[in-house]
């Protein structure tokens, strides 16, 4: 429920700050006075698209922030899937504002949100149907939407999906099974030779690697057979070699040791730092080794190898560990196409299984849907028989399909607002009153499903007037029951006067600026602006009694 809004520099509108209740809250005022520029703003909140044009004159940027609470449960667990929490009192602030440069920023509860994120939060929040959602009525692809919504079969709509992507995969596999046998042909040539390639490569993983390695000791083979002899020289064979100091220096600390009990740990720790350096001395001796056979022949060989892998994965654009995965991978397709035959044959029985169930799922979805829409028709057929149009016929039409993401039907809405006439697509209404009135009524059987504690309602009255806006106040005045709210523009006075708390909005121009202004009328007020609205001149005295009379019966 939407408990607060703060709009600042929108158009006329230099700043308002508005309380919202439950229960029916209406707009009125004179035209132009900035209804609709409220109505906008909560739009802008819920991710409309934004433009620079809305910033009031001669201000750097444009604000709208609100305040919901009294979320639901099952808004909260929503939510929590959008990692988005209530704070502790379970409320959720949203802000957005419109800079200079045409840059949006949205926030929810502080944190930087993105647009697509902010629409997707609001659609849980707040329903805003405006004059042009009579034209979104008309388009037929959201009829199968609201026909689910209503029907509330969702656990179904989801086990079909499933089977239906699997018959989807299915048909994939099939089909690139089906190509044409003289590209498969081409194509087996193909990996045919490259698994020969690749087989006589006999390429292991690090081999690379350990071959450049071996070929550096080779190259530089001179240079580190002087080295190893320098430095085992120096550890084990020289008169005054490190092995032979060492071990004097170890002798001399036993000796020490007689009189100083700390040098035979010192003794103990040269002792085997000696023995460290023979077997360093031992390993070194490895380097000056000649190799077994030929060395110009071994480093041709390692190079030719070395020249192979490199030819390979330019050829193949990919490192050692690629070309050993695409072995295996060639092994793999050519084992396909081989066994292609009999692939296809157990593809076609699992298609054949895939395709029944989805069938069969499909008939249960339909049978939820063809249950939903008798009692959707009955519901909207009661509630516009209410609205003074008792000859109305809403029927749902449904149009068999092979398998879709929908199932294997397509429903659609069929009106008749007069008795005698075939009932028709909804575009086809000519009267603007009777779509206004067709659009409340499917709000009315959807609000139970959609959960939404918010609705807005801009202009719903259009083209009606008298006893039949009345009735729209009552449906309006339901609609806000069982902490929901409801919040309209209207010009109907008799709307007005069903209201719980009625909103006048004006404006005045001051100093050459024109500034809009929202009042909630007491009693008295709400008189005197239903009078007006009535069409009374000044304070006629009849107008002023009849508005108090109208009150009086609603209020």
């Amino acid at each position: 429920m939407l408990f607060s809004l703060h709009i600042r520099s929108v158009a006329l509108i230099r700043q308002l700050d508005i309380d919202f209740s439950e229960g029916l809250t209406v707009f009125t005022g004179e035209t132009g006075a900035g209804k609709s520029i409220i109505i906008d703003s909560i739009a802008l909140l819920c991710g409309a698209r934004s433009d620079k044009s809305i910033i009031r004159t001669g201000e750097d940027y444009a604000e709208v922030e609100g305040v919901f609470g009294m979320l639901s449960d099952d808004t909260v667990k929503a939510l929590a899937e959008m990692d988005i929490e209530p704070d502790e009192e379970g409320n959720l602030f949203i802000s957005r504002r419109i800079g200079a440069d045409g840059r949006s920023v949205s926030r929810i509860n502080g944190r930087v949100t993105p647009v697509g994120k902010l629409r997707s939060v609001s659609a849980l929040l707040i329903d805003i149907h405006g004059q042009q959602d009579t034209t979104r009525l008309a388009d037929e692809s959201i009829h199968p939407v609201l026909l689910d919504l209503y029907a509330g079969n969702g656990k179904e709509k989801e086990k079909y999906l499933s089977a239906y992507r699997r018959v989807l995969s299915l048909r994939k596999e099939l089909e690139s099974i089906n190509t044409d046998m003289s590209d498969k042909e081409e194509r087996k040539d193909l990996l045919s030779f490259r698994l020969k390639e690749l087989q006589r490569a006999k390429i292991t993983a690090g081999e690379e690697e350990e071959l450049t390695a071996k070929r550096n000791l080779l190259v530089n083979r001179e240079k580190i057979v002087v080295s190893a002899h320098t430095a085992y020289y120096s550890l084990y064979e020289k008169d005054e070699s490190a092995a032979t100091l060492i071990a004097e220096a170890e002798q001399a600390l036993r000796t020490l040791s007689d009189y100083v009990h700390e040098a035979e740990e010192l003794s103990e720790r040269l002792n085997s730092l000696r023995i460290e350096l023979e077997d360093i001395a031992d390993s070194v001796t490895a380097y000056t080794d000649d190799p077994e056979g030929d060395p110009q022949r071994a480093l041709d060989d390692i190079e030719s190898r070395l020249s192979l892998i490199s030819s390979l994965k330019r050829k193949y654009r990919t490192d050692e560990s690629g070309l050993i995965s695409l072995l295996a991978e060639t092994e793999k397709e050519l084992d396909l196409i081989d066994n292609s035959d009999e692939r296809r044959e157990d593809i076609q029985k699992e298609l054949a299984e895939a395709e029944a169930e989805a069938y069969s799922l499909a008939e249960t979805l339909y049978y939820t849907r063809l249950d939903a829409a008798y009692k959707m028709e009955k519901q909207i057929k009661e509630i516009l028989s209410g609205l003074d149009m008792p000859s109305v016929t809403f029927v749902t039409e449904f149009v068999k399909t092979p398998l879709s993401s929908g199932g294997t039907d397509i429903a659609r809405f069929l009106i008749s607002a007069n008795a005698g006439e075939e009932p028709r697509p909804v575009a086809k209404i000519a009267s603007g009153g009777e779509c206004a009135r067709i659009m409340l009524a499917v709000k009315s059987v959807l609000a139970k499903a959609e959960n939404i504690c918010t609705m807005i309602f801009d202009e719903v009255d259009t083209g009606i007037s008298g006893a039949t806006s009345s009735r729209i106040g009552m449906r309006l005045r339901a609609l806000a029951g069982d902490n929901k709210q409801v919040i309209c523009v209207t010009h109907s006075a008799q709307i007005a006067a069903l209201a719980k708390t009625h909103l006048l909005i004006s404006k005045t121009t001051s100093f050459g600026r024109t500034e809009t202004h929202v009042k909630s009328l007491s009693r008295e007020g709400r008189i005197k602006e239903i009078a007006r609205i009535m069409g009374g001149i000044g304070d006629s005295e009849e107008i002023i009694k009849a508005a108090e009379a109208m009150l009086g019966e609603t209020v």
